[in-house]
Protein backbone atom coordinates (compact mmCIF):
# COMPACT_ATOMS: atom_id res chain seq x y z
CA UNK A 1 0.00 0.00 0.00
CA UNK A 2 0.99 3.59 -0.66
CA UNK A 3 0.55 6.57 0.94
CA UNK A 4 0.12 9.88 -0.98
CA UNK A 5 1.26 13.07 1.00
CA UNK A 6 -0.13 16.42 -0.40
CA UNK A 7 2.08 19.56 0.33
CA UNK A 8 -0.51 22.57 -0.31
CA UNK A 9 -1.27 25.35 1.68
CA UNK A 10 -4.72 24.46 2.28
CA UNK A 11 -6.43 20.84 1.78
CA UNK A 12 -7.84 21.35 -1.52
CA UNK A 13 -6.10 18.54 -3.53
CA UNK A 14 -5.74 16.59 -0.59
CA UNK A 15 -9.77 16.57 -0.47
CA UNK A 16 -10.46 16.04 -4.53
CA UNK A 17 -8.03 13.03 -3.95
CA UNK A 18 -9.85 11.32 -1.39
CA UNK A 19 -13.39 12.53 -2.75
CA UNK A 20 -12.35 11.34 -6.00
CA UNK A 21 -10.41 8.13 -4.47
CA UNK A 22 -13.47 7.17 -2.89
CA UNK A 23 -15.65 7.35 -5.87
CA UNK A 24 -13.50 5.63 -8.24
CA UNK A 25 -11.91 3.58 -5.41
CA UNK A 26 -10.49 -0.09 -7.25
CA UNK A 27 -7.06 -1.11 -6.78
CA UNK A 28 -6.14 -0.60 -3.48
CA UNK A 29 -3.05 0.62 -3.88
CA UNK A 30 -3.18 3.89 -1.95
CA UNK A 31 -3.37 3.43 1.83
CA UNK A 32 -3.94 6.44 3.14
CA UNK A 33 -3.83 10.53 1.58
CA UNK A 34 -2.10 13.10 3.86
CA UNK A 35 -1.62 16.63 4.31
CA UNK A 36 1.63 18.02 4.38
CA UNK A 37 1.48 22.39 5.32
CA UNK A 38 5.62 22.39 4.94
CA UNK A 39 8.65 20.57 3.59
CA UNK A 40 9.43 19.13 7.22
CA UNK A 41 6.32 17.43 7.33
CA UNK A 42 7.10 16.34 3.93
CA UNK A 43 10.11 14.30 5.27
CA UNK A 44 8.17 13.40 8.80
CA UNK A 45 5.47 11.63 6.92
CA UNK A 46 7.62 10.18 3.67
CA UNK A 47 10.21 8.54 7.05
CA UNK A 48 6.97 7.25 8.32
CA UNK A 49 5.90 5.52 5.24
CA UNK A 50 7.81 2.51 3.30
CA UNK A 51 5.93 3.21 0.17
CA UNK A 52 4.05 6.31 -1.56
CA UNK A 53 4.59 9.43 -3.60
CA UNK A 54 4.47 13.54 -3.36
CA UNK A 55 2.25 15.58 -5.12
CA UNK A 56 3.50 19.15 -4.53
CA UNK A 57 1.45 22.82 -5.10
CA UNK A 58 3.55 25.26 -6.07
CA UNK A 59 1.36 27.53 -4.23
CA UNK A 60 3.91 26.48 -1.67
CA UNK A 61 6.08 28.78 -2.75
CA UNK A 62 8.11 27.90 -6.19
CA UNK A 63 11.71 28.11 -4.08
CA UNK A 64 10.53 26.27 -1.53
CA UNK A 65 9.12 23.38 -3.61
CA UNK A 66 12.29 23.71 -6.22
CA UNK A 67 14.64 22.97 -2.95
CA UNK A 68 12.53 20.25 -2.05
CA UNK A 69 13.13 18.54 -5.36
CA UNK A 70 16.87 19.06 -4.61
CA UNK A 71 16.64 17.51 -1.90
CA UNK A 72 14.56 14.73 -2.46
CA UNK A 73 16.55 11.05 -1.89
CA UNK A 74 13.58 9.03 -1.75
CA UNK A 75 12.35 6.79 -5.03
CA UNK A 76 8.70 8.26 -4.39
CA UNK A 77 7.52 9.85 -7.97
CA UNK A 78 6.30 13.29 -7.37
CA UNK A 79 3.45 15.29 -8.72
CA UNK A 80 3.74 19.20 -9.11
CA UNK A 81 0.91 21.12 -9.52
CA UNK A 82 1.31 24.72 -10.58
CA UNK A 83 -0.48 27.90 -11.97
CA UNK A 84 -0.65 28.60 -15.48
CA UNK A 85 2.00 31.05 -15.54
CA UNK A 86 4.61 28.70 -13.61
CA UNK A 87 4.93 26.52 -17.68
CA UNK A 88 8.44 27.84 -17.71
CA UNK A 89 9.49 25.85 -14.99
CA UNK A 90 8.22 22.63 -16.72
CA UNK A 91 11.67 21.04 -17.29
CA UNK A 92 13.57 22.63 -14.62
CA UNK A 93 11.04 20.86 -12.06
CA UNK A 94 11.37 17.42 -14.49
CA UNK A 95 15.36 17.85 -14.35
CA UNK A 96 15.18 17.79 -10.68
CA UNK A 97 12.94 14.66 -10.02
CA UNK A 98 9.40 15.44 -11.39
CA UNK A 99 7.48 12.54 -12.37
CA UNK A 100 4.56 14.83 -13.86
CA UNK A 101 3.89 18.65 -14.26
CA UNK A 102 0.15 19.51 -13.96
CA UNK A 103 -1.13 23.56 -14.92
CA UNK A 104 -4.09 24.70 -13.28
CA UNK A 105 -7.13 24.36 -14.03
CA UNK A 106 -6.52 20.62 -12.58
CA UNK A 107 -9.96 19.07 -11.93
CA UNK A 108 -9.72 16.08 -9.14
CA UNK A 109 -10.57 13.32 -12.09
CA UNK A 110 -7.49 14.47 -13.41
CA UNK A 111 -5.36 14.55 -10.46
CA UNK A 112 -6.49 11.24 -9.61
CA UNK A 113 -5.67 9.44 -13.15
CA UNK A 114 -2.33 11.14 -13.01
CA UNK A 115 -1.72 9.80 -9.55
CA UNK A 116 -2.63 6.29 -10.40
CA UNK A 117 -0.65 6.23 -13.75
CA UNK A 118 2.54 7.24 -12.21
CA UNK A 119 1.70 4.46 -9.12
CA UNK A 120 1.43 1.84 -11.81
CA UNK A 121 4.69 2.78 -13.14
CA UNK A 122 6.54 2.64 -9.71
CA UNK A 123 7.74 -1.10 -8.95
CA UNK A 124 8.11 -1.48 -5.89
Amino acid sequence: MSTIIVLERSTRFRGELEVEWSRTSGSGRVGAIESAASVADVFELSNANRNGMLVADLEMGQAEVLRLLERWDRNWPIVVIGPPETAGLEWPLRELGATAVLFEPVNPSRLMATCRRVLKQVAW
